[in-house]
């Protein structure tokens, strides 16, 4: 969450194509790692978690770096 925090702020402060892409991939990251506490979600839960992360990393992905 860090990284991706760090990533907005520099993309926030310097809208760059590069600052743009690194921001994107701090997120798909973050969103990623999510998935390493995946044993610790209730599994009637797991459904409804998985679509809202790859809703998340499809918003980020469609995310214009212009």
């Amino acid at each position: 969450m860090i990284a991706w925090s760090n990533a907005a702020t520099t993309y926030s402060q310097e809208p760059t194509l590069a600052n743009c892409t690194a921001y994107k991939s701090a997120g798909i990251a973050y969103l990623d790692a999510l998935g390493d506490i995946y044993d610790c979600v209730p599994s009637e839960s797991r459904a409804d978690i998985d679509k809202d992360i790859e809703e998340a990393k499809a918003e980020l992905n469609d995310e214009s770096c212009d």
